[in-house]
């Protein structure tokens, strides 16, 4: 049999673990096994050479290892050092260990490591939002999911002592609006009806607001603007400033408008954090949807900006740190 462990059924019932791997792959491995298999016992981490405590259990050297009973005892090696963590064992006669792998033991649930990345991303962008000055906004909120978790991290952080910020929320609550771009309607999504006039309807606006703040985040602190974005936008404070914008818009012309809006009245301050939750939506065709908006926004505005890498699979974010706003 070989060294990795191919399902965690294998391990016996009761069986007593203790982790080789102080680390990341060795914590995420403790609540991996606290979940789906509550009947084995870890005991205690093992590390090359600290002991000690770690993740409130013991901590122990690997040269103070007492050999193992391989009838009870397994040692799992959760490292990207696995390799010489093998050595070390195999050299002092330890045979009563497997070689725990995360990229074998995806969970069941895959949709659930999608949703898991995405709120990861959303949150570690919010938090950076509250390191510069600047207020919170989501264009296109739908259901509120998004916005949410926003709200979570904004709650998070009034308890780190950061100045308050406000939540934006620009939606027709309507669904969305019917494609009158070429671009728009050239668009498989749209000529499918899947992004047809309406679709995404919000049944109940109130429903949306209590979810979002059911983290707890004051009502006084979202500004609702309701209404398709030719006509809500311009309802924006010229005093008003974001430090991280959410775009969800679906449709080309509804993120250009977004964008038009953001760079030519300056809103955006330097640093600021740009999502496109729909980068992907579109095949990927840079000449439609977000990313055609995003191409066009920033030869109009001149943005200088740094691509910080994917959202999720079906996004992009970008820092923002300069453009010519047309005020």
């Amino acid at each position: 049999m070989g060294v990795f462990l191919q399902s965690l059924e294998e391990i016996a019932p009761g069986a007593r673990i203790t982790i080789y791997g102080a680390g990341n792959a060795g914590y995420r491995l403790r609540r991996r096994l606290r979940a789906d298999r509550p009947d084995v016992d870890v005991r205690r981490y093992l590390d090359s050479r600290r002991s000690g405590a770690f993740d409130g259990l013991e901590m122990l050297a690997l040269d103070g290892l007492e050999p193992p009973d391989p009838a009870r005892d397994l040692i799992l090696v959760a490292s990207v050092h696995w390799p010489e963590m093998v050595e070390a064992l195999e050299a002092r006669g330890v045979t009563a260990f497997k070689v725990y792998d995360e990229s074998i033991h995806l969970p069941a649930d895959f949709g659930g490591i999608i949703q898991e990345e995405r709120v990861r991303q959303l949150c570690l962008a919010a938090h950076y939002a509250h390191t510069l000055p600047g207020d919170l906004a989501e264009f296109g909120v739908a259901t509120g999911a998004s916005a949410a978790i926003l709200a979570g991290i904004m709650k998070a952080e009034d308890g780190l002592g950061r100045p308050p910020r406000r939540l934006f929320l620009f939606d027709s609550f309507e669904g969305l609006p019917e494609a009158t771009s070429d671009v728009d309607r050239d668009t498989p999504l749209v000529r499918s009806g899947a992004w047809g006039p309406g679709a995404f309807r919000v049944r109940s606006v109130e429903r949306v607001l209590e979810r979002i703040t059911a983290c707890g985040l004051g009502r006084e602190r979202l500004v609702v603007t309701p209404g398709f974005f030719e006509a809500s936008l311009a309802r924006i404070p010229d005093d008003t400033r974001f430090s991280l914008a959410h775009v969800d818009c679906d449709l080309y012309l509804s993120a250009l408008q977004v964008l038009e809006a953001c760079f030519g009245r300056g809103l955006l301050v330097p640093g600021a954090m740009l999502l496109f939750d729909e980068w992907q939506a579109t095949g990927a065709d840079p000449e439609l949807g977000e990313r055609r908006a995003w191409a066009e926004a920033v030869e109009r505005f001149n943005v200088r900006f740094s691509d910080v890498g994917e959202y999720s699979w079906h996004g992009r974010k970008f820092v923002v740190h300069g453009y010519d706003a047309a005020r």
